[in-house]
């Protein structure tokens, strides 16, 4: 539905987009929407979530249109859609609703097996075995469950495991706990500590109190187990003024995905 009181620009530009990322880069949000399939403008977008991901700290993801991405923040949709009514659909549509779902779904909980629910037709003509090399290749896909649509696995386009990022990052269920437990933490500095209370050893063990009865609601939630406080250390930085956070061995919960079953016969 159109909104009231403006109109559609006539053409939107590569400069546009630019100035839009300028103007979010200040705001805090949990998914992006890339809402074009052009290479160019995708990579753009790819690129502006590495670096304010990486550089910045604003911990977020990008959902995109088939991307160029080897990389924990980007979700690349691929399956194109059409409309039973509409003829001027775009292809790359389905970036709307996963976006929204990423943004919807909660911290302790994946998309895997989600129901499609828009009113799209997604293309699902995929055999098992070009799913299978789907998910191998970091595609968010949606496949046909007895005539369902439903999200096939909640996955970023991460491929290149390292001993730092293993195959547990290309999981969204991950990445939504990192992002959201470092979001949380940074909002809990930002309006209870910082230029508030003495960076010393007092004050930062009251820093650690709070973060360790974070991460003991997130055990609540079962968005992680086995929680043991003593794998948060805070001390001081290199300098008086800064703080050194360090959270080592936090055990992250997926949703279930896959099942093996043996039967024994007697």
């Amino acid at each position: 539905m159109p909104f009231a009181g403006g109109a559609n620009a006539e053409s939107i530009s590569g400069d546009d987009h630019q100035a839009f990322l300028d103007a979010v880069e200040s705001y805090s949000y949990n998914a992006l929407c890339c809402p074009v399939a052009d290479v160019t403008t995708v990579s753009l977008y790819a690129q502006f979530t590495k670096r304010v991901r990486d550089d910045l700290g604003a911990k977020f993801q990008l959902v995109a249109w088939q991307p160029s991405a080897d990389y924990e923040g980007v979700i690349g949709v691929w399956n194109e859609t059409t409309h039973a009514t509409i003829s001027d659909v775009e292809k790359h549509a389905l970036v709307y609703w996963a976006t929204g779902a990423q943004a919807g779904v909660a911290v302790n909980s994946s998309l895997t097996n989600s129901i499609y629910d828009g009113e799209l037709i997604v293309d699902v003509e995929y055999t098992q075995a070009e799913l299978e090399a789907c998910i191998k290749a970091g595609k968010f896909m949606f496949h046909n469950v007895n005539g369902t649509v439903r999200v096939l696995e909640d996955i970023n386009t991460l491929i290149t495991l390292t001993d730092e990022k293993g195959a547990l990052f290309q999981s969204n269920q991950t990445m939504r706990v990192c992002d959201q437990s470092a979001n949380d933490i940074a909002v809990l500095f930002n309006t209870r500590y910082l230029g508030q209370v003495p960076n010393d050893a007092s004050g930062r063990a009251t820093l650690w109190n709070d973060i360790v009865k974070y991460f003991q609601e997130m055990e609540r939630i079962r968005a992680i187990e086995a929680f043991n406080p003593d794998i948060i250390t805070i001390e001081l930085g290199d300098n008086k003024k800064a703080v050194m956070l360090l959270i080592n061995g936090l055990n992250v919960i997926n949703a279930m995905s896959q099942l093996y079953a043996g039967i024994i016969i007697q």
